[in-house]
């Protein structure tokens, strides 16, 4: 368990300097006493604003220069700091998370992102006879999905949020879609992937959209499982019992 002090700081420009750092870290971290520096510089700000609280990361550990796909419950913009800062803090390795066309665009950068457009948002399109966009979109999704298939197969880790929509220490409902997804991927390497559920709950509300300087946050590494590739009811049943909030 790592605990951080929790001062007042004021969270919005505190998020600001946590994203500084990591597009510092992005162009100018070839070098691996520089990546060291920015990480701990990013771990000891985010101590000070928040505490933050790991458990069971031992689960990690047979993992550590292995591929698994990441499946939090998604809460807020905040959650991929969080999820990137343990997979740096404990491997030293970059997740790459599948991320919504309409996120902003330095996050494909600086955190690994792989953009998709996702069917509601094709509809949108449709609506709006869109049909160039459709098409650039269609393109976009087939490029994703074969970096999605690469990166599986070469032992990266994916990090993938179960729900179609995040919801703030609310409720959520798994996406059977996701789930479907990510098991067409094991189908088509003809080998069985490692799903790791990770719960992460904070302890304040909202501040103007903000997380709260202060807040409390934990972060609960789930037991890993594989399932057969017609398992999408087995693993959605074992995310419930592993995450919170997940209907």
């Amino acid at each position: 368990m790592r605990t951080g002090i929790g001062h007042q700081f004021d969270s919005g420009p505190g998020r600001i300097f946590l994203w500084g750092l990591k597009v510092y870290q992005a162009e100018y971290g070839k070098n691996r006493h520089i990546i060291q520096a920015t990480n701990n510089i990013l771990k000891t700000f985010m101590n000070l604003l928040y505490d933050i609280n790991y458990h069971d990361t031992d689960r990690l550990e047979p993992y550590a220069e292995k591929g698994f796909i990441l499946l939090p419950k998604h809460q807020h913009l905040f959650d991929i700091p969080l999820e990137d800062r343990l997979l740096m803090d404990y491997f030293g390795r970059q997740g790459n998370f599948i991320m919504k066309s309409s996120l902003p665009k330095f996050l494909e950068r600086y955190y690994g992102g792989i953009r998709i457009t996702r069917m509601a948002e094709f509809r949108a399109m449709r609506r709006k006879k869109e049909l160039d966009e459709i098409e650039a979109a269609k393109e976009q999704n087939k490029a994703a999905d074969q970096h999605v298939m690469d990166l599986v197969a070469s032992d990266e880790i994916v990090i993938c949020h179960v729900e179609g929509t995040r919801s703030y220490r609310q409720p959520s409902r798994i996406s059977d879609a996701t789930l479907l997804y990510l098991l067409s991927l094991q189908k088509r390497l003809e080998r069985q992937l490692t799903f790791i559920p990770l719960d992460i709950e904070y302890g304040k509300d909202l501040w103007k959209g903000f997380v709260r300087a202060g807040t409390s946050i934990d972060i609960s590494v789930g037991l890993p499982i594989q399932v057969p590739d017609g398992g999408k009811d087995l693993l959605s049943e074992h995310l419930r019992n592993e995450i919170g909030l997940l209907e």
